[in-house]
């Protein structure tokens, strides 16, 4: 039997009781966002109490919301409701999955946005491309930047950018704010 929306299992369980012994009660969740999907499944002992339930809840308007109740064919009972009597508490909103969501929809800072355009340089450089003076000229107005930074906060440039140039007079390496 199905049940909607805006109830956790608990709650469905103590109102079910008043039709007979409810065996288990799944609300089917998000991983993402742990809200519910907007159905359940009620299990009775009994499959005559179970067709009185889906009788008279048919219709039923519950959370404001009108319920959608039917009995189940055993064949279609989902793996979930053959194991024991359970409660599936909706994921921590502070879980693995909000997290990299957020992330995901973040937008960048000025600094990330200095650090991917040095990338930028970097690789363009070492490449050959045919775009490296104009590129040359942000990495150059950056590092004055970083520079101008570093001295007035700190009083230390060399704590805020370390280039190296090689032979070839390549930029090899920027470290600290740059990695």
């Amino acid at each position: 039997m199905e049940a909607y929306k805006r109830a956790n299992p608990s709650q469905l369980w103590e109102y079910f009781t008043q039709f007979g012994k409810v065996v288990r009660v799944r609300v089917s969740r998000s991983l993402k966002t742990g809200n519910h999907k907007g159905w359940a499944y009620v299990g009775f002992e009994d499959k005559d109490v179970a067709e009185i339930a889906a009788e008279t809840m048919n219709g039923y308007l519950m959370f404001e919301k009108r319920m959608s109740c039917h009995l189940m064919d055993p064949a279609k009972v989902p793996k979930c409701m053959k194991s024991g009597p359970r409660y599936l508490a909706p994921p921590h909103m502070k879980g693995r999955a909000k997290k990299e969501a957020l992330k995901r929809h973040q937008t960048k800072t000025n600094e990330q946005e200095k650090k991917s355009k040095v990338r930028e340089c970097l690789k363009a450089f070492s490449r050959g491309s045919s775009f490296i003076e104009s590129l040359w000229m942000q990495l150059f107005s950056l590092i004055f930047v970083c520079h101008a930074r570093a001295v007035r906060l700190t009083g230390e440039v060399a704590d805020c950018i370390k280039l190296f140039i090689t032979s070839s007079h390549r930029i090899a390496h920027i470290l600290s704010s740059f990695e």
